[in-house]
């Protein structure tokens, strides 16, 4: 085979296995109504998502202030100033 008939067939079984996993997981997760079914919790797939999103956002909060404060105790122990960068600094 040449390159652009590997690439038409490639994108065709590509595109199959795509859409075979897609129909599968929505028959999974889709009632027979349309209604998302809950999860093992007894929560909404929406309300899970949700609360993933939230707990995403404060981890990654928790983790910039300690990678900052990790940051400014190398800054501080560099300068070889213990008060340097000071959290609220006064002008």
């Amino acid at each position: 085979m040449n390159n652009p008939a590997k690439i038409i067939f490639g994108s065709i079984v590509g595109s199959g296995i795509g859409v075979a996993i897609s129909r599968y997981l929505e028959s999974q997760t889709i009632a027979a109504d349309g209604v998302a079914v809950t999860t093992e919790d007894g929560r909404g797939i929406v309300e899970t998502m949700k609360a993933r999103w939230a707990q995403a956002r404060i981890d990654g909060e928790v983790a910039r202030q300690a990678k900052e404060a990790e940051l400014r105790a190398y800054f501080r122990d560099k300068v070889d100033d213990p008060s340097a960068m000071r959290d609220n600094p006064t002008i």
